[in-house]
């Protein structure tokens, strides 16, 4: 069993949710250098303004140019949510 913290938060109108695997953050370069969760909330807020589907293009792309085609030894996987007003 893996230890977990339940929690609650209430979200309003133009709150974005990132959820993500440690595969995206930990993409590794030529180096072994990991992208990391700094450049991941870099790209995140840089990309703020841009719908989810095109966000989550954005953030994939800049981790995929980090690691160069260096192998992976992880997924990637990324959900983006954002609340937005009832018409």
């Amino acid at each position: 069993m893996w230890p977990y913290e339940q929690g609650e938060t209430q979200l309003h109108v133009g709150d974005t949710v990132l959820a993500f695997t440690d595969g995206l953050t930990e993409t590794m370069n030529a180096a072994n250098e990991e992208w990391g969760e700094e450049r991941l909330i870099k790209s995140f807020r840089e990309s703020s303004s841009l719908h989810s589907g095109r966000m989550m293009d954005k953030i994939i792309s800049e981790a995929d140019h980090f690691a160069a085609g260096a192998k992976q030894h992880d997924d990637m996987t990324v959900v983006i949510l954002r609340v937005e007003e009832q018409p």
